[in-house]
């Protein structure tokens, strides 16, 4: 927001020169891209986010699994699929806890701090990324649900959501753009 007010402040120096000179206006006025402003700050929570996500989703079944709660819990006439429902929608009502408020954050951030103004398409999006990151949390939680629920070791699981995540997050984003031929 700084930046982009001094980029104005230097454009309407430009405008002002330019008119006492009689020249026309040869560059164009900077705009301000309200949204760009969190780009970090989603590069956080994909980061981050997805280590909680897969700690948190691992945990629910491995302290189970490691006190024996498991067993008790289905010795009840429990269904495999209510607990698993269960766990799940817990899951998505943490990481929407979690990113409700983390959007009012954001969004007070660029309205107070940046002072940005928002129009109801970059609200939309906003509400639109704040929705694809509970997905993406929401898949990694359930993965490692998942994964530390059919597997017999208890540090496998976690091992397998690190390698997959570092390799499907970070690394192939990489080599992509390694092969870039523009980069």
């Amino acid at each position: 927001s700084i930046d982009f007010h001094t980029q104005l402040s230097d454009y309407q120096q430009y405008l002002l020169a330019l008119q006492q000179t009689g020249a026309t206006v040869q560059q164009a006025e900077p705009q301000f891209f309200p949204l760009q402003q969190l780009r970090g700050s989603f590069e956080y929570l994909e980061i981050v986010g997805a280590v909680l996500a897969i700690v948190i989703g691992y945990s629910l079944v491995a302290k189970e699994k490691y006190r024996g709660t498991l067993r008790l819990l289905f010795s009840r006439p429990i269904g495999l699929l209510d607990v698993a429902t269960g766990k799940i929608a817990a899951l998505g009502t943490v990481w929407l806890i979690v990113l409700v408020p983390l959007g009012l954050v954001m969004t007070a951030t660029l309205l107070f701090v940046g002072g940005a103004t928002l129009s109801a398409m970059e609200v939309a999006k906003l509400v639109l990324s704040l929705g694809d990151a509970w997905v993406y949390l929401m898949f990694w939680s359930t993965l490692a649900l998942g994964l530390a629920s059919f597997t017999r070791q208890l540090s496998t699981p976690l091992v397998i959501c690190f390698i997959f995540w570092l390799t499907a997050c970070l690394m192939l984003p990489l080599i992509g753009n390694r092969l870039d031929p523009d980069h």
